[in-house]
């Protein structure tokens, strides 16, 4: 899976699925009440933890709250879209 880094500073990164073609309907759009899933990548440690549970204005803000905190300086953080089974 591919990422984008959309902010210079800190370390949130985007599925190319997310951005930019359909962050604006999951923001604002008929989309936005579709969980995505936020991983938590520990850089120190090479383990990833995921929270499935959010739409994907909550993971964008909690991702940037946390990667802004220096208490997750040795993480990254990944939005998804969560894959539905057929």
């Amino acid at each position: 899976m591919q990422y984008v880094n959309i902010f210079n500073a800190i370390e949130v990164y985007v599925s190319k699925e997310i951005f930019p073609a359909n962050e604006y309907d999951l923001t604002f759009g008929d989309r936005k009440d579709e969980k995505v899933m936020l991983r938590y990548y520990n850089t120190r440690t090479d383990k990833f933890s995921d929270k499935p549970y959010w739409n994907y204005q909550t993971a964008l803000d909690i991702a940037r709250k946390k990667a802004s905190d220096r208490r997750y300086k040795n993480f990254e953080f990944y939005i998804d879209l969560i894959k539905v089974a057929a």
